[in-house]
């Protein structure tokens, strides 16, 4: 995915995200088992700040094009379908 271009915040996102594969691939498993998010693959959700991507700045969201959270919902499906699942529906509602 080429990145040039794209806003500082939205580069960062998707920075901490890659950073946070080994965790949400480790983290699959136990999604699949419990059948919801664990409570530390939700706080990597939040702390990457893929959920407010589309949120309007005036509400501390990012404002972000669609395709850029799509990408990034997209990265994150590929280490944990339900952390990815979870981020688009949570993530298109703002």
């Amino acid at each position: 995915m080429s990145r040039e271009g794209l806003p500082d915040m939205v580069n960062d996102v998707l920075e901490r995200l890659e950073g946070s594969r080994v965790q949400l691939e480790a983290q699959a498993a136990e999604a699949e088992e419990l059948g919801t998010l664990p409570g530390h693959t939700a706080d990597i959700l939040k702390k990457t700040g893929l959920v407010r991507m589309l949120q309007p700045a005036r509400h501390g969201g990012l404002e972000a094009d669609p395709r850029d959270f799509f990408d990034a919902v997209i990265l994150t499906a590929a280490s944990c379908g339900a952390a990815g699942w979870v981020a688009g529906v949570l993530g298109s509602h703002p």
